[in-house]
């Protein structure tokens, strides 16, 4: 008390004010925006991860766990292996991927060794990828969230929604341009398709159960 009478009640008042500015200085928002921007950015950006760094080994008991759309991105490493969806796929990012040119088809052309068509498995678990963005108007290979598939290989229970999907000469597809394999339960609904559009570009010796087209 002693103390607070030497400064006097004006200083003690001072002190206050020079307190309140401090603690409601509008730095402190500068710091908390310049913090979210990059989670922002980051959100936009593709993130490279390797197929063998998923959960699970690939195999057909113990498939690769697929949680986002960098981690679909990722079964272009394996094209042998066995993959699961654990969640819907928000896949709205990728109309910023590879220059505006989308999702990379996973596999390669039917007609070509490298790299060669999807030869393993994806279950879709019955949940759903939505907003791919694939836009190639200039490729050769087949176009679709997989390019081609062939014998032996399955992809089932999913379903794509507002997809955007535009190939160039040859087959263009939701799920796969070309198909060699087996599709079951598979459903794509929404968005636009250029060029031969269809949930599957052309068959290629494979089979179809439960298929419902756009």
């Amino acid at each position: 008390m002693m103390e607070i009478s030497r400064l006097g009640i004006p200083a003690v008042v001072s002190v206050l004010c020079v307190l309140i500015v401090v603690m409601t200085s509008p730095a402190m928002a500068v710091v908390t925006t310049a913090e979210t921007q990059p989670q922002q950015q980051q959100s936009q950006d593709e993130v490279d991860v390797a197929a063998s760094d998923l959960p699970g080994n690939g195999t057909s008991g113990d498939p690769y766990e697929i949680s986002n759309v960098s981690e679909l991105q990722a079964m272009e490493d394996d094209l042998d292996a066995n993959y699961v969806l654990v969640s819907d796929i928000d896949a709205s990012n990728t109309a910023q991927w590879n220059d505006g040119a989308g999702f990379d088809p996973v596999g390669g052309d039917d007609f070509t060794t490298t790299p060669p068509p999807f030869s393993g498995s994806f279950d879709g678990n019955r949940h759903i990828i939505f907003r791919l963005t694939i836009d190639r108007p200039d490729e050769v290979a087949p176009v679709g969230l997989f390019a081609s598939t062939e014998s032996g290989a399955t992809l089932r229970d999913v379903t794509l929604t507002n997809v955007t999907v535009t190939g160039g000469e040859r087959k263009v597809g939701s799920i796969t341009g070309s198909n060699g394999g087996s599709i079951k339960n598979v459903r794509a609904s929404g968005g636009t398709q250029t060029n031969r559009p269809s949930v599957t570009g052309t068959g290629g010796g494979g089979s179809y159960t439960h298929l419902t087209l756009p």
